[in-house]
């Protein structure tokens, strides 16, 4: 790992000089290929980051953790997201200290959580410095600084467990609209049923799901809720979200964080249901999936590799295979997306964000290893804003995920 960091370091160092007047130097990395990021194609960008990733539909995503091994604004820098739709740049998330990524990172020592919002501030402190004297004073909003440059804005935002620097499209303005805020540049959607997808063997599936990849964090929760608001157009990253689920070294508890995470969504008209069936209840499932809706589902992810594997050789339906009947007394809680049925053959598509599995547009499951692997929380749907199904609720008692 560090030999490649070094490589990275290197390459780094011989960009570091391509125009866009001396910003590549400030933050340290080469960014900009011209005076826009966005004109700059998603492949590009890419590789000149020595990012990794992968695409689906009009969808790209691409990341790399640093594990504080690289400095970025003269702090560290633990992981860097890039977001692309088009074919083209949307969005960069450099995500510096912060609660999961510390964990992950080599040294690391319960200490370092207890000292955590001191450094939190240390390197807000530096890295605030370096922007003003680039960009000048920034315009404040609750606990994020802006900065607007050419068409890029610079969000530098710290909370109770992280510090990031998002770079996005569009110009500050303090009249913006309401609904306009929550919204990635020229994403909204509104016809949700029209990313379902129908096949002459019964797969319906809802396509264009971002590929959101966790990396080797215990982010699934967020994740999961990053990628289904990213299908819908909205701006969230992976760290807002879990700050504002209360997300921890334990992971999420699935229903608070949901409750938590809609009182930012309401005021948009979205809606948090929980939903009445169970997942793999294929009525309960056309419900959703025929009107475009994924479901977030709890899972006990022992069998996640498995799926995988089998995944890979599935035509129109998957290979013969071990029926299991129980499972091992080990809980591997995870965060999940259903996004698709085949009543034919009695099948259910997951869309995951783990390393292992976020590249695949659909991992295919036996709808009896849903059953068997459900951890018996409430499956959610977000309702986007004049949805024709009426809001539910149900409670079961919270786990960590």
């Amino acid at each position: 790992m560090k030999a490649a960091i070094a490589v990275i370091l290197i390459l780094w160092a011989g960009l570091s000089r391509v125009q866009a007047y001396g910003l590549n130097e400030l933050l340290g990395i080469p960014l900009w290929n011209s005076e826009s990021l966005w004109n700059d194609t998603a492949k590009d960008t890419a590789q000149r980051l020595d990012l990794e990733g992968t695409a689906n539909g009009a969808g790209e995503f691409y990341r790399r953790s640093f594990y504080g091994q690289r400095n970025v604004l003269g702090v560290k820098l633990y992981a860097m997201d890039l977001y692309c739709n088009e074919g083209r740049v949307q969005r960069v998330v450099l995500g510096f200290l912060n609660q999961a990524d510390l964990v992950n990172a080599v040294g690391y020592s319960n200490s370092k959580l207890v000292d955590l919002d001191k450094n939190l501030r240390q390197d807000e402190g530096t890295a605030r410095t370096k922007l003003i004297q680039r960009l000048g004073q920034p315009v404040v909003e609750d606990t994020t600084e802006i900065w607007s440059w050419n068409g890029h804005l610079f969000r530098l935002r710290r909370d109770s467990q992280s510090l990031t620097l998002s770079i996005e499209k569009g110009q500050y303005s303090p009249t913006r609209a309401t609904d306009g805020k929550i919204y990635e540049q020229d994403q909204k959607r509104t016809d949700l049923s029209s990313n379902v997808r129908r096949t002459s063997s019964g797969d319906v599936y809802i396509d264009d799901i971002p590929p959101i990849s966790q990396g080797d964090r215990g982010f699934c929760v967020p994740a999961a809720w990053e990628k289904y608001l990213r299908y819908y157009g909205l701006s969230f990253n992976v760290y807002e979200l879990a700050d504002k689920g209360s997300t921890n070294i334990f992971g999420s508890l699935w229903m608070p964080f949901a409750d938590r995470v809609s009182g930012k969504l309401t005021p948009y008209g979205y809606k948090v249901q929980y939903v009445a069936g169970r997942p793999w209840e294929f009525e309960t499932l056309k419900t959703y999936v025929d009107q475009g809706m994924p479901l977030l589902w709890a899972t006990d992810a022992q069998l996640l590799e498995e799926w995988v594997v089998r995944n890979r050789a599935r035509t129109t339906q998957l290979p013969a295979s071990p029926r299991y009947t129980s499972l091992t007394p080990k809980i591997a809680g995870h965060g999940i997306l259903i996004i698709g049925y085949n009543a034919n053959f009695k099948e259910i598509a997951l869309s995951d964000s783990t390393e292992l599995g976020h590249e695949i547009p659909q991992i295919w499951v036996p709808a009896e290893e849903i059953k068997l692997c459900d951890m018996r929380q409430r499956a959610i749907v977000i309702l986007p804003p004049n949805s024709r199904v009426a809001p539910s609720t149900g409670f079961l008692r919270p786990r960590w995920y």
